[in-house]
């Protein structure tokens, strides 16, 4: 619900305002004074906030004790609600860094964005965003994997099997599920060393017929 509910707008209580994603210049309310510039960084929950790095600003819905820490590498404070006694405007005044209140800021600014706040007109000026500080990584982001050449796929496998990779100069050995794997992947079969009755389809003399003819002899 709005902070203020118009009997003359009710039609549309409940519904998400409409708000301009384009607009340059954000005008709110001024609770710090003082001027100051820098990446804008979006915090819902102050224990989940990580590594802000230094020099920020502090974008988030409103604070209270919790958020005190979160102060001390902030340039500057942007909060959805709030007035001049609010917590945030009062800590950033302790701390001599500026603070606007601007409704629904959370959603009109965007993470790593540069942005400059004026804590005496009482307006946020957006001047760009980032890709490198914005975006995630795209592995990341997308929870997709680069796809990788069937050879390379087949190595990483037989590593997986707990098998040698085959050698980049030379013949591999096969055997076992491993091989298996590697022959998938240069399309040829591995057959038994040539000589052995699996290859020529005769079956070897065993050691015992030998040894039978040379006592016949």
């Amino acid at each position: 619900l709005p902070d203020v509910i118009d009997s003359r707008d009710l039609d549309r209580l409940g519904l998400a305002p409409e708000l301009d994603h384009t607009a340059k210049v954000l005008e709110g309310s001024a609770v710090s004074a003082g001027t100051a510039s820098g990446v804008a960084r979006i915090v819902f929950n102050p224990a989940e906030a990580g590594d802000l790095g230094e020099g920020y600003i502090l974008v988030c819905p409103s604070t209270d004790p919790g958020w005190t820490p979160l102060f001390t590498g902030a340039r500057a404070l942007v909060v959805e609600r709030g007035g001049v006694l609010s917590h945030g405007a009062i800590v950033a005044r302790d701390f001599g860094i500026p603070a606007v209140v601007v409704p629904h800021a959370t959603k009109l600014i965007s993470p790593g964005q540069t942005i400059r706040v004026d804590g005496q007109a009482g307006r946020v000026i957006l001047e760009r965003c980032d890709a490198a500080e914005a975006a995630p990584l795209a592995g990341a982001a997308t929870g997709r994997i680069s796809e990788a050449p069937d050879a390379k796929l087949a190595v990483s496998l037989v590593e997986r099997e707990g098998a040698a990779p085959p050698a980049a100069d030379g013949p591999a050995s096969s055997s076992g599920p491993a091989a298996s794997l590697a022959d998938a992947a240069t399309g040829e079969a591995a057959f038994p060393p040539r000589g052995t009755g699996a290859a020529t389809g005769e079956a070897a003399p065993s050691a015992g017929a030998a040894t039978q003819e040379d006592r016949d002899a």
